[in-house]
């Protein structure tokens, strides 16, 4: 287990605490079955994380923490050729979110990956999409907040098992876009 800090803070009392700490160092070298579990607070990055190859790993954090982007032309959190990867508790988005559909940053996307689980985050107003998937067999996403993302809440391509399910999904302009996906289950999902 890596344990990037001990909790702090307070949920529910103001804005988390600023924190600094080399989040993508850390993903770099963590080994197959870690578990990253960041200390409460506010991480703004100038560019976004990106996972490759890692297998049985968790990226977590007490509720209301929060992983924020400069950059809205990148994805927050990218995870490529990746298996079994839970991303769990955090609060995603680019730090100055568009008002408009003129950028290409999602918060979460997922190229070639299997048995990936997105469980009681919140993924917003990022510009384009909460969560990008491109051949992804095995995608479960539960107990979310999904909300103003100026394109699609999902954007699926070639994806096969997604469930999406328990979350809420409000203010996006669309819920879901697929091209040649099969078994994608939408269920018991609050949606506007």
């Amino acid at each position: 287990m890596l344990l990037a800090g001990c909790v702090g803070g307070r949920l529910g009392r103001g804005a988390p605490p600023k924190k600094k700490l080399d989040i993508q160092a850390i993903l770099d070298t963590a080994p197959d079955g870690s578990v990253l579990t960041l200390d409460y607070g506010e991480y703004v990055l100038a560019t976004g994380l990106t996972v490759s190859g890692k297998h049985n790993l968790t990226i977590t954090g007490p509720r209301g923490t929060l992983i924020l982007v400069d950059d809205v032309m990148q994805d927050v959190l990218t995870l490529e050729t990746c298996d079994s990867v839970q991303i769990v508790n955090l609060h995603m988005r680019h730090l100055k979110p568009l008002g408009d559909y003129n950028c290409e940053g999602a918060v979460i996307r997922m190229d070639e990956c299997s048995n990936m689980e997105v469980k009681d985050c919140e993924l917003d107003g990022c510009g384009a999409i909460a969560v990008a998937g491109n051949q992804v067999k095995g995608l479960r996403v539960t107990g979310c907040y999904i909300h103003n993302n100026t394109w699609n809440a999902f954007y699926l391509t070639d994806c096969e098992n997604a469930l999406i399910t328990g979350n809420r999904i409000v203010h996006n302009f669309d819920v879901l876009t697929q091209y040649d996906c099969d078994g994608i289950e939408l269920r018991d999902n609050q949606l506007k």
